[in-house]
C-alpha cells in the first residue's frame, strides 16, 4: 500500500522524552523509536518484506545491513506489509486505539485525514510527568503506576492481599470506613492501591464484582441510622497495561466515594460500631470517647460550636 511521507518516517528517529529524566509515557503509542527493538530504518533502503530470522529468536537482528527486516516494526510497516491485513480488534468488534496501527479498519480514512489526526498526536515537547491527566480526568488507571495522591482525611488507600480476591473481607474491611468518612468529613476508599499509591488493581470476574456489590449494600442497609443509597457511591475503574494502554481483563480499582453527614448523626455499622476517620487511619469510638462524640455532633445538629470529625 502507498505511504505517506510521515508514515514512511514512522518510528525512524529516536525519541527525546524517552531519554530523559522523566521518560516516555506513551509507550508503544509513541511516534519515535525508544529502542534498537522498535526502530525503524527509512523504507527506501533496501530491505526485503520478510521477518530475519535472528528477530523472530531474539526480537531484533543486530546487523544494520540486514537484508530483511530486523524487528516487528519494520517488518509491519514495510511498504509491501503495511495495511495489507484486517486488525485483529476490529475484526472482534473491539476498538483499536493505536493511531499508527499497520492493519487496515472498516472505516479507515484517507491517508491525508490520518496524517493530520496522527501529527496532532505527536509529541513535540518534553511534557512533566504532573502535566499528565489524572486517574480521575481519564477514567482508567495504569497498572503499577504511582498517582499523584496521598493518603489524608478524606482518601484511603487499600491493596488486595489475597492472591484471588475475598469477598468477606473485602466487604470487612470497606464497612468500618463507611462509617469513619460518615462520621467525617466524607471521602473515597481506593481498593486496588497501594499505601505507597502503587496501582495494584484487583481481579474481579462479573460474578465476584456482583457479589461484593450485593454483599456491601447488604451491610451497608443495616447501618443505623438507616442509609438512602444516595450517601455512597461504588465505581470500579478500569487498568490499563502501561506498555500499550490495553485493558487488563477484569482487573479493576474500586472506588468507594462517601459523601459527609448532612444531619450530624452519628452512624454505626450493622455490627453497632461506629468510627472516625484520622489523617491515615480510622479509629472506633468506644465508651465516652462515644458518649463525647455523639454529645458533640448533637450540639453541632443544635447549633452549638464543634469542629466536626475532631478526634474526640
Amino acid at each position: 500500500m502507498l505511504m505517506d511521507n510521515f508514515t514512511k518516517t514512522y518510528k525512524t528517529k529516536q525519541c527525546r522524552n524517552f531519554s530523559s529524566s522523566i521518560g516516555c509515557t506513551l509507550g508503544l503509542l509513541c511516534n519515535f523509536y525508544h529502542t534498537e527493538e522498535d526502530r525503524r530504518r527509512l523504507p527506501d533502503q533496501t530491505y526485503e518484506p520478510i521477518l530475519c530470522i535472528e528477530a523472530v529468536i531474539s526480537d531484533v537482528c543486530a546487523h544494520e545491513s540486514c537484508q530483511y527486516c530486523r524487528n516487528q516494526v519494520e517488518y509491519l510497516f514495510h511498504p509491501s506489509n503495511y495495511k495489507t491485513k484486517e486488525c485483529i480488534y476490529r475484526r472482534a468488534s473491539r476498538e483499536c486505539i493505536h493511531k499508527m496501527c499497520p492493519y487496515t479498519h472498516p472505516e479507515d480514512k484517507s491517508i491525508s485525514q490520518q496524517v493530520e489526526e496522527i501529527k496532532a498526536f505527536e509529541p513535540s515537547i518534553i511534557v512533566p510527568a504532573v502535566e499528565l491527566a489524572s486517574p480521575e480526568e481519564r477514567k482508567f488507571y495504569i497498572y503499577k503506576e504511582e498517582i499523584k495522591k496521598y493518603e489524608d482525611r478524606k482518601t484511603e488507600f487499600k491493596s488486595c492481599s489475597y492472591k484471588s480476591f475475598n469477598v468477606a473481607y473485602a466487604v470487612d474491611l470497606v464497612v468500618p470506613y463507611v462509617s469513619a468518612f460518615l462520621n467525617t468529613e466524607g471521602g473515597t476508599l481506593y481498593y486496588g492501591i497501594r499505601d505507597d499509591g502503587m496501582v495494584t488493581g484487583v481481579i474481579l470476574t462479573r460474578k465476584v464484582r456482583d457479589n461484593f456489590i450485593v454483599t456491601l449494600d447488604s451491610n451497608l442497609n443495616r447501618f443505623s441510622p438507616h442509609l438512602t443509597g444516595d450517601e455512597y457511591e461504588i465505581k470500579f475503574v478500569d487498568v490499563m497495561k502501561k506498555e500499550d494502554l490495553k485493558k487488563i481483563n477484569d482487573m479493576y480499582v474500586i472506588e468507594i466515594k462517601v459523601e459527609k453527614s448532612k444531619n450530624n448523626e452519628v452512624y454505626f455499622t450493622h455490627k453497632s460500631e461506629a468510627y472516625i476517620k484520622r489523617d491515615a487511619s480510622i479509629t472506633q469510638l468506644k465508651g465516652l470517647s462515644l458518649v463525647k462524640f455523639y454529645e458533640k455532633r448533637k450540639g453541632a445538629a443544635s447549633g452549638g460550636a464543634t469542629s466536626e470529625g475532631a478526634a474526640p
